[in-house]
């Protein structure tokens, strides 16, 4: 009986110490906490890089965490908290003030911890740093509408599509010039715009850019809505996917079509 104990307080220790030696080495803070008291039971080093507060000030003062959160978002990540405490999970994001006025954006998740019969005895938890993903996120927020207003206010027509020819994007020029309306074209065949008699240029078009060619100023001619015939100025380049092992594969087009005036 004895040595039965022993060994299963041996096999504790080491479980504490893989626990202690990952929670010490990684970039998110993991706490523990006392689901009926909300108090921190332990809380990771990552703490003071993050918060830039001492962990001993928290083991102190338990609220200490949520009074670093800004003011703006103080009601609402400490409700958030209250709730997942009697839940027992939880997950939410709000934003913090650190000692030196510099704000970080923080993802809180907690997960209950149960005994043998169910009952929820520890909350653990990580919170996790997404400044800079927010930021990046913005930028690529604000870079995008600036590209789709700068393509819907195009006066060319620039059309996504894929290697079969089928059309998923198609902006305003494009309706200026074909004739047709983005509800019309999207999901369909550019071989629409096929002068009859002449569906091998637009073929040769597709084959060069599934070779991963790209298409510069080729002269051609595509038909209207109203079946004018009209002559375009065409560029067309491929636009590679990641497949997911390294390789970046071409699933699809953009071309860029000119009218040639007179």
């Amino acid at each position: 009986m004895l040595q039965a104990r022993g060994a299963a307080e041996a096999q504790l220790r080491q479980s504490e110490e893989r626990f202690r030696q990952m929670a010490e080495n990684i970039n998110d803070v993991f706490f523990l906490l006392d689901p009926k008291s909300n108090r921190v039971l332990y809380i990771s080093p990552a703490y003071e890089t993050i918060w830039g507060r001492s962990c001993e000030s928290l083991y102190q003062n338990p609220d200490s965490w949520a009074e670093a959160i800004h003011p703006d978002d103080r009601a609402a990540a400490w409700a958030a908290s209250e709730q997942g405490a009697s839940a027992g999970h939880f997950e939410f994001e709000y934003r913090i003030v650190r000692p030196d006025g510099t704000i970080r954006d923080i993802e809180a998740r907690g997960f209950p911890v149960r005994d043998e019969a169910g009952a929820v005895v520890r909350i653990a938890g990580v919170a996790k740093d997404v400044t800079e993903r927010k930021l990046v996120d913005a930028a690529l927020s604000q870079t995008q509408t600036l590209l789709g207003a700068i393509v819907s206010s195009s006066d060319d027509a620039l059309i996504s599509k894929t290697l079969d020819g089928i059309v998923t994007s198609w902006n305003g020029g494009a309706e200026r010039i074909f004739g047709y309306q983005a509800a019309e074209m999207l999901g369909q065949s550019i071989s629409v715009l096929a002068v009859p008699g002449e569906e091998d240029d637009m073929k040769l078009v597709l084959d060069m850019i599934r070779r991963d060619q790209r298409v510069e100023h080729y002269e051609t001619k595509r038909r209207r809505r109203d079946g004018e015939i009209i002559d375009i100025s065409l560029s067309c380049s491929p636009i590679r996917n990641s497949d997911g092992k390294n390789r970046r594969s071409i699933k699809n087009c953009q071309g860029h079509y000119r009218a040639e005036e007179g």
